[in-house]
């Protein structure tokens, strides 16, 4: 239970020792060091709440319990709160439900008993009970979900005011959980009277819905601003984040500021917020906003994955697979890599398909479990997962073939991401298929998306398909080719062209390059040497040209 408990709390921004605190039923354990003189008094103080204690005093048995607890003396707490809770005092009761409900003071963890403590001392008017017994409704283990009771719960708190009830019910109002309908008007009222109270996250629950213009609001950026900031100098580390990515971005009216942006994330990210200790460690990693620091980078990472972040183990995986900013170590990527998928993060799937494929970080090549891995992400409709099974129905590599699922998938690819990649693929497809007007039709809107992100080897495939279709462009797709295949050596590997090389000569069964293209797209896919061209005259005619070129040039 208290894992579910605390996963709960960190979605709704309050920890279970704070949510005590909020209703004003628990003392804070944050003291300044006390004088001699001040110690001495204490200590007269606990034997006389001990004595009264001794006597059956309710009260001094919870004090005594408090006092035990702040002294780490866990298993003398319980026996108090345990003494207080036979005579139903409500604090007592109160104290030993989170004494079952986190194993304290020799307890085995006991969500049922918890529960049933929480709901005598609830039922006594204890607003943080009340607030206990909504979360334990919300996240259980042992006890049956019951949001209908949380929701309950939760409005007997907001009777007492207190602020997590406030925002909790906001959030559930717009979920529609628990019996309520979905209603953003309602759900901004509720978090209207947290921000009244003072409670940093409704009021960025507020900012956010001034960012989407609902709850009865119009969209302004200036409002959701302003709130976001109070919200963040209050301590809540999400308006803190949520400021930093408007800085980086340029949003929510604010100049881009990408400095500040990253000074933003390293104060959420010492609070303890985990996707700003992800942002912050890309911001050292590329020397956004701050000096570029990989060490640093890999330890923000760390700290975010400590907390769960799958996205830092997805990019910290990415760092050791590429051997960027840290020593290539396949091992370490695939160790953060299945952590991540097993954290349900998608993308990670992909970069594991891509791993059990290429048999790296110790795995055997296995383009059968790679497609596992691949449709497993597909099936999640993980978009990066689009193309590379739009490749493995092309091939036939770990599926069978099927042309016609591949261009399903590469059109969702196109839908989520309209770059030249995927429309160079796609037409690899088409043209493949003898689709001859719809391939070149997608070509020419590769070519146009094409910028200077485009890598060599995405612009290699595409002249070659130039030439091997549209024989009247041969020049310039030669003068391109010779440019990105003979001088930068771009390289596709393992890239197959036996498809575009046979219907290019079945629809030009005179090409120019008939001879030669077969030769040319085995260099391009990496198969043989650039020397074996040494025999195409034409290839060698527009090499000495462009060296003829260069010489009168200079």
């Amino acid at each position: 239970m208290k894992i579910a408990l605390l996963a709960l709390s960190v979605f709704i921004g309050v920890t279970p020792a704070a949510l005590a605190q909020q209703a004003g039923a628990a003392p804070s354990s944050s003291k300044a060091s006390p004088s001699k003189e001040a110690m001495l008094r204490d200590a007269a103080a606990d034997v006389r709440i001990r004595q009264r204690a001794e006597r059956g005093d309710v009260e001094a048995m919870v004090q005594l319990g408090i006092i035990e607890s702040e002294r780490n003396n866990e298993a003398k707490a319980v026996e108090w709160f345990s003494r207080a809770a036979e005579k139903k005092h409500t604090e007592g009761l109160f104290f030993l439900g989170v004494a079952y409900l986190e194993g304290k003071g020799g307890l085995k963890p006991d969500e049922a008993r918890a529960l049933s403590l929480f709901e005598q001392a609830a039922k006594a008017g204890h607003p943080s009970a009340m607030v206990f017994c909504g979360m334990i409704r919300e996240a259980p283990n042992e006890v049956p979900r019951d949001d209908y009771k949380a929701v309950y719960w939760y409005t007997q708190a907001a009777k007492h005011n207190v602020p997590f009830a406030f925002r909790r019910l906001g959030q559930l109002q717009m979920a529609g959980r628990g019996g309520l309908a979905p209603n953003p008007a309602t759900a901004a009222r509720w978090f209207q009277k947290g921000a009244d109270v003072g409670d940093a996250p409704s009021m960025t629950a507020l900012g956010m819905m001034h960012v989407d213009g609902i709850g009865g609001f119009r969209k302004d950026y200036t409002e959701a601003v302003r709130l976001f900031t109070t919200a963040s100098k209050a301590g809540d580390a999400m308006a803190t984040s949520i400021l930093a990515h408007a800085y980086l971005d340029g949003n929510l009216g604010l100049e881009q500021d990408v400095a500040r942006s990253t000074k933003l994330f390293q104060t959420a990210a010492k609070s303890g917020h985990a996707h700003s200790m992800t942002m912050l460690a890309v911001a050292y990693v590329e020397g956004r906003g701050t000096p570029a620091d990989p060490q640093k980078g890999v330890e923000w990472f760390e700290k975010a994955i400590e907390q769960g972040d799958t996205d830092a183990m997805l990019l910290l995986a990415t760092m050791y697979a590429e051997g960027r900013g840290v020593k290539r170590h396949d091992a370490r990527a695939l160790h953060f890599y299945q952590r991540a998928a097993e954290g349900g993060n998608t993308a990670a799937l992909v970069a594991l398909a891509k791993f059990h494929g290429e048999g790296r970080g110790g795995l055997n090549a296995d383009k059968a479990r790679a497609f596992e891995f691949l449709k497993q992400a597909a099936d999640k409709k993980e978009p990066l997962a689009y193309s590379a099974i739009a490749i493995a129905y092309t091939t036939g590599e770990g599926t069978e073939r099927n042309p016609a699922l591949a261009e399903s998938f590469y059109k969702l690819a196109i839908q989520h991401a309209p770059n030249a990649t995927h429309k160079g693929n796609y037409a690899w497809l088409l043209l493949g298929e003898g689709r001859v007007k719809e391939g070149l039709a997608m070509l020419d809107e590769a070519f146009v998306a094409m910028n200077d992100g485009a890598s060599d080897a995405l612009r290699a495939e595409c002249w070659f398909y130039a030439l091997a279709f549209r024989p009247q462009q041969r020049e310039e797709a030669l003068d391109h080719l010779l440019t990105l295949v003979n001088e930068r050596n771009a390289r596709s590997k393992g890239w197959d062209f036996s498809r575009i090389v046979a219907q290019a000569l079945k629809v030009h069964p005179k090409h120019p390059d008939a001879e030669h293209l077969a030769a040319l797209a085995d260099v391009i896919s990496g198969k043989t040497d650039i020397t074996t061209l040494a025999m195409w005259p034409a290839w060698q005619d527009a090499a000495a040209a462009r060296t003829a070129t260069v010489s009168e040039e200079h």
